[in-house]
């Protein structure tokens, strides 16, 4: 789907996606939502500054008369946030604007070849993304939450040819299989990760490269019309099965074309 976005064309297979690079580019220069964390914002006037009048009708303002009337504090109360206040609250901590800087001032391209790593990724080559974080303003914390997600979202992926794939396989920190596709997403830099991730809007998926590590060894995994016990595509045959990952990648790459019937796991 191509539309029009401020004037440029960008290809996207989702509105979701363009509100995200959308939000992501109205960073501006504060590193925090303050939107998001206006009752954090309020509970800290209530505290730093009683003596003035009317704190308690903050919660009815909308956010432009609460900037109008408070602007003064907002800076105040950002220095206290880099300074460790609310620190373990999850709107300060998982904030995307706070961990993740925009990369790319655009959407990639549709045809982008992303891997996302997953201990579950047979259910996602079979069923897709059906859980994701559904709040743009805190994608700065995706993992080790204690309810999970229960509804589709935004997920993360990396770039089928970056350094960070090869470390995330060795390393198995997002899961011990991955899946590969094609799509679209906004490019950020994580600094709690130290890694360039791609945000994505799950549900846009719909056909997978199935990646499973065998003993070690990552192999590309046929899909149900692939007949045969053995995998479509397996390094370890091959003289050198040392970054196994990387060699799967690159014959998906070059190969897809011609093995599509057999390899693309297909959403229902």
């Amino acid at each position: 789907m191509k539309y029009l976005y401020r004037g440029k064309l960008y290809e996207a297979y989702s509105r979701e996606n363009v509100s995200l690079l959308n939000y992501a580019k109205g960073a501006g220069d504060s590193t925090y939502d303050m939107e998001e964390l206006r009752y954090l914002f309020r509970d800290w006037m209530q505290d730093a500054h009683p003596e003035l009048e009317d704190l308690d009708y903050m919660d009815e303002l909308e956010f432009s008369d609460l900037q109008d009337r408070y602007g003064e504090y907002f800076d105040e109360f950002e220095k206290r946030l880099e300074g460790g206040l609310y620190r373990n609250e999850p709107e300060v901590y998982s904030s995307t604007r706070r961990n993740m800087d925009l990369s790319k001032q655009k959407l990639l391209p549709n045809n982008t070849w992303l891997i996302h790593f997953s201990d579950n990724a047979r259910s996602i080559a079979r069923d897709g993304f059906t859980v994701g974080a559904d709040d743009i303003t805190t994608l700065g914390i995706t993992r080790h939450t204690n309810k999970g997600y229960e509804s589709e979202g935004y997920n993360f992926a990396f770039l089928a040819n970056s350094r960070e794939v090869e470390n995330t396989a060795r390393s198995k920190k997002y899961g011990k299989h991955a899946v590969m596709f094609r799509g679209s997403g906004v490019h950020f830099y994580h600094y709690g990760d130290n890694e360039n991730q791609i945000v994505f809007y799950g549900p846009d998926v719909k056909e997978f490269v199935l990646l499973e590590n065998d003993g070690g060894d990552f192999k590309v995994v046929g899909n149900q019309n692939h007949t045969s016990r053995d995998y479509l595509f397996d390094p370890t045959t091959t003289r050198n099965s040392e970054q196994s990952i990387v060699q799967c990648v690159d014959w998906v790459e070059k190969n897809w074309q011609q093995y599509k019937n057999m390899l693309f796991w297909r959403v229902k």
